[in-house]
């Protein structure tokens, strides 16, 4: 990357270069420099000036950060959607919101826009693809390593939905574009003179001169499309707002693929758009909320607080037990602090009381807080003793089976069909008993050289879990709704980061993309991709059916199997608690 940065600048030697990166020099010999000989003969033609890169820095929104007073009367220090944020005291340890959110915004949207001073050539792609030759897989997401300008240049299967567009919205592409890079505090790469006054330049150019090109893209369609995105200045969250709005509007499911799920308000809007529904006569169930997203630590992140958030809001904590009960845990030692410094306040109170009356109103409140503390010590021994007891079982699994392998899975297998208790209960929270949706929440797995999926592969030696990364960033809404961007579902990428995304209302874009996607997933299998998805009664049975292949899955790891299909139910036994969004 270094040597591509040089070339721009004029700069690469084919002899050697030296390059510093994190204060260890890189020395660029002949033979690797030969490597690269359209590199080095660009970097010597006058064409080389056409390239300009710059760096896009992201401004600060000083009123993110202001405190406000919510409804139920607490304080948070934020105006952030999501009320829940871990508030820490803002330093790269604790990794709260005030650090991670205020000093660390990037750039991350991801655009490409093609001849657009020559409107019926113009194209351009809205993306969730990073410019890097290792995000380019194939729909295999095989473990195989390949050359830069073969495919995947990178061991890691990654998964990503992009899009290629012509017509109208090629002027709102055009018009982000030339907001950020006329800009003044861009960091410019080479010392060539660079025009910014592309805004004023494209002036005369209208909506009206993209009309849609279907000549230029293969199976296009033609739907009725808005480019939305997220923007520091002026300050823009629709991207949002879209999502906000439009998860009030599903009847049957939802599909997310996205490198996070750990966006709470998001699952806050549709709890209470059930209640209204509900009390407005819907007889149907729960709306199905099918995800595929990370477990791994590349994949997640720095983020479990967040996550956890998610899928305590959705009864779906047990994929994540560690985290949860360490959350839990904190909460609740808190809890003991404040009532052990009540407990010498109430004695005094009881003690020093002027009349009978009044030292037994006294006597009955230290007792009260004498109760809370017998409670919240016996939940925190309860979920040390189960901590314990998982730890203890994690080792064991580690060392290796200790009965008859047939037995084993005989008991596992078992195990696998019976109803496992809601955690999220367990841990006292007030969850609803029917909130409305139903998810699987599910990680990808790769396939081998040999094209058979695998659980696990060799890593240092080691058997490790076998996860393809999911950077995708999109969401089908009942086969007729659709959100393609750069945006994360977290509060960097809908109130922090710059982002930039294009949704659609199109049920041939809907259904067709889902089905793509799905067959990827379910390994072809009709019964969990069906047509009419919109339909209650064809989600609920393809619910049913994604189920039985996760289980299925389950059951071939225990018995040495190869998986059916790339779904596993999203698993994360490392009980770290990560605050960075």
């Amino acid at each position: 990357m270094i040597g591509w940065y040089e070339a721009i600048q004029g700069e690469l030697d084919e002899v050697i270069v030296n390059a510093k990166t994190d204060g260890i020099v890189h020395v660029w010999e002949a033979h690797e420099i030969e490597k690269h000989e359209k590199l080095v003969e660009f970097t010597k033609s006058p064409k080389r000036t056409n390239l300009i890169y710059k760096n896009r820095k992201v401004a600060p929104q000083n009123e993110d950060f202001k405190p406000r007073i919510l409804p139920d009367g607490r304080k948070v220090n934020h105006s952030f959607e999501d009320t829940e944020l871990p508030d820490g005291k803002g330093t790269l340890t604790d990794g709260s919101y005030d650090f991670a959110l205020k000093k660390f915004k990037s750039h991350h949207q991801k655009t490409v826009l093609i001849d657009y001073e020559i409107p019926e050539l113009a194209v351009g792609f809205v993306l969730e693809h990073n410019m890097v030759d290792n995000y380019w897989d194939d729909s295999n997401h095989s473990l195989k390593t390949t050359l830069p300008n073969k495919g995947k240049n990178s061991p890691t299967p990654l998964q990503d939905v992009s899009s290629i567009v012509t017509g109208q919205v090629l002027w709102d592409i055009n018009h982000n574009f030339c907001q950020s890079w006329d800009r003044q505090n861009n960091k410019q790469w080479g010392k060539d003179p660079v025009d910014i006054g592309i805004t004023g330049k494209r002036q005369s150019f209208t909506r009206d001169h993209y009309q849609p090109n279907p000549s230029l893209v293969d199976d296009s369609k033609l739907v009725m499309a808005q480019i939305v995105r997220t923007y520091d200045q002026p300050n823009i969250e629709d991207i949002m707002k879209v999502y906000l709005k439009n998860i009030k509007q599903t009847t049957s499911y939802i599909y997310t693929e996205n490198q996070y799920f750990r966006f709470p308000p998001l699952v806050r809007e549709f709890i209470s758009h059930w209640e209204t529904i509900k009390n407005n006569g819907r007889t149907e169930g729960p709306i199905h909320w099918f995800t595929v997203t990370n477990s791994s630590d590349e994949g997640i992140g720095a983020g479990t607080y967040t996550t956890n958030e998610m899928f305590k809001l959705l009864g779906k904590q047990d994929v994540m037990p560690g985290v949860a009960r360490n959350i839990k845990l904190n909460e609740l030692e808190t809890q003991l602090g404040m009532a052990k410094r009540s407990e010498v306040r109430l004695y005094n109170e009881s003690m020093k009381a002027p009349t009978a009356e009044g030292k037994a109103v006294a006597a009955a409140e230290f007792e009260k807080n004498q109760q809370e503390i017998q409670r919240i010590e016996k939940e925190i021994g309860e979920i040390k003793a189960k901590q314990h007891e998982e730890q203890k079982t994690q080792e064991a699994e580690k060392a290796g089976p200790t009965k008859k392998e047939g037995e084993l899975n005989q008991i596992e297998s078992s195990e696998l069909g019976q109803e496992e208790p809601n955690l999220t209960k367990e841990l006292g929270y007030e969850i609803s008993d029917t909130p409305g949706i139903k998810a699987h929440i599910c990680t990808l797995m790769p396939k081998d050289e040999n094209g058979k999926y695998v659980h696990t592969y060799k890593k240092n030696g080691k058997d490790t879990p076998a996860e393809v990364y999911v950077h995708s960033k999109v969401t089908i809404m009942d086969d007729v709704f659709t959100v393609i961007s750069s945006a994360n579902l977290n509060t960097r990428s809908m109130q922090v980061d710059t982002e930039l995304g294009i949704i659609m209302e199109c049920a041939d874009v809907a259904e067709g993309l889902r089905k793509r996607l799905w067959d990827l997933h379910t390994n072809k299998n009709s019964a969990a991709n069906p047509d009419d998805m919109h339909d209650y009664a064809v989600a609920k049975e393809a619910f049913k059916k994604w189920g039985k292949l996760i289980e299925a899955n389950k059951r071939s790891q225990k018995d040495g199997n190869s998986p059916e299909c790339a779904l596993r139910e999203f698993s994360r036994d490392d009980p770290k608690v990560s605050r960075s969004d």
